[in-house]
């Protein structure tokens, strides 16, 4: 008995629509699909054996891939299987693009917990990546769906994303609805920041910033000090600047790196090098023996560096550059500059050189800074002495003394009082000390052997 063509384009839907939900082979479908018609056209009964086949290949499909999902093109719905997490499905969605507030709700639905700290590493994650319109979704979702209580940090997040997506505008508004209480530092922080982004809300950013000084927000070094520093020097404001460090001295607040790097920036720019060296004598830049250690950033000491270029002071460029790993070549390049600019270069300058290329671990190149210098002078040569010390190479070690001392009667002498080479001399010292030792303990030893042996 034959079907109509109705019908059998009926049951092909029906079996084409199973395949959405699947992810059975493609191939195995379709060739389902290719034998339809031959066979419909035999019998009837055919249908229902083929509206058959179709279940148990969806329900094939199900079992094989639990671990999968599929998006539904019509309803967007999420398969979530049980073993599936949701930031795993969370994921999937993102990838396809699909909207991930059905997925939270769906899994809620289906009795799933939601954890505070999946939610907030979510809301994370997608602000990290720069997905804020779903992270701003999700924010308002965990608000919503009360899955957790609303802490001052998840304002604060909210307000930034807000701020994204949405405009200065409404950030405000949002922050007058956060309750009084909710309304810590981390928040007037966000919405400083937010008025940090152009000249035209530079009054509104005072106006948060004092504000926060009179609620006590600003005791200590934190990040409303180092956004307004920034600010300031963006719009070339130096004498905010300055005003604003002379009221952190004046409150003991301490500069933290990000304030002590910005401010140097900010000096380097204006080629104040009295100024620069003043600040970081002032609060003692890398010097090891403070608590909190403070470093300069790599941006910070190549700005350094190009003011002293542009002072005409090659020699403190080279020093600020051997501070920065990887700058080996703007050295030399700075070297280069300096001996074609005076001529005949002092030893100091051959000192900051050599000095610096060893704090680059270019050695190679230091030593053939050296060597090309006619007048060699002892104490540069220590500084590659205490370079081969410290790696033990005593064959460099010996050469380099006994060039020094060939040169002239009083550089022996001249040899003995700098520091590399007192540092060889220890080393020296320590072998003799170590033989001497072993020696008294072998004469020590024969002694008591002896007395054993004739009984004294």
């Amino acid at each position: 008995m034959s079907i109509s063509d109705s019908q059998q384009q009926k049951l092909e839907f029906q079996i084409k629509d199973s395949w959405r939900y699947s992810t059975f082979p493609a191939s195995v479908i379709f060739l389902c699909l290719s034998r339809v018609p031959s066979v419909l056209r035999e019998s009837v009964s055919m249908t229902l054996i083929l509206q058959q086949q179709a279940r148990q290949i969806l329900a094939c499909s199900c079992r094989r891939n639990k671990s999968s999902f599929s998006l539904s093109r019509s309803y967007g719905t999420l398969w979530s299987p049980a073993n599936q997490t949701l930031q795993s499905l969370i994921k999937a969605a993102s990838d396809h693009k699909a909207p991930i507030i059905p997925v939270l709700d769906q899994w809620q639905q289906q009795g799933n917990q939601v954890k505070p700290s999946d939610i907030r590493g979510l809301i994370k994650s997608l602000r990290d990546s720069n997905q804020f319109s779903d992270a701003l979704k999700a924010s308002e979702w965990m608000s919503e769906a009360k899955v957790c209580n609303i802490f001052s940090k998840d304002y604060a997040a909210r307000l930034h994303l807000i701020e994204k997506v949405l405009g200065l505008e409404e950030t405000e508004k949002f922050f007058k609805r956060i309750p009084a209480n909710m309304r810590d530092s981390s928040v007037y922080s966000t919405l400083l920041t937010s008025y940090t982004r152009n000249e035209k809300t530079l009054d509104k950013a005072e106006s948060t910033f004092k504000e926060m000084q009179e609620l006590g927000f600003l005791l200590k070094p934190s990040v409303p000090h180092n956004v307004m520093i920034s600010f300031y020097s963006q719009l070339g404001k130096r004498n905010k600047v300055e005003k604003l460090l002379y009221e952190m001295e004046e409150n003991k607040v301490k500069p933290d790196n990000v304030t002590v790097n910005n401010v140097l920036k900010l000096y380097a720019d204006a080629s104040d090098v009295k100024a620069m060296e003043m600040f970081t004598r002032m609060w003692d830049v890398n010097n090891e023996e403070e608590e909190e250690v403070i470093k300069l950033e790599q941006s910070t000491i190549i700005a350094m560096a190009k003011a002293y270029v542009r002072v005409c002071s090659e020699e403190k460029a080279i020093e600020m550059c051997g501070n920065v790993a990887g700058s080996t070549r703007e050295v030399h390049s700075l070297w280069n500059k300096y001996c074609k600019k005076t001529g005949k270069v002092k030893e100091e300058g051959h000192r900051t050189v050599i000095r610096a290329l060893l704090k680059l671990d270019d050695v190679q190149g230091a030593e053939k800074i050296y060597e090309e210098w006619k007048d060699k002078d002892i104490s540069v040569a220590g500084l590659l002495l205490s370079r081969y010390c410290a790696q033990g190479n005593k064959v460099k070690v010996i050469n380099l003394v006994n060039g020094l001392v060939s040169k002239s009667p009083m550089a022996k002498l001249r040899a003995m009082c700098d520091d590399g080479l007192m540092i060889f001399l220890m080393m020296f010292l320590v072998e003799v000390s170590l033989i001497i030792t072993f020696m008294v303990a072998t004469l020590c030893f024969i002694r008591i052997i002896v007395g054993l042996a004739f009984g004294i």
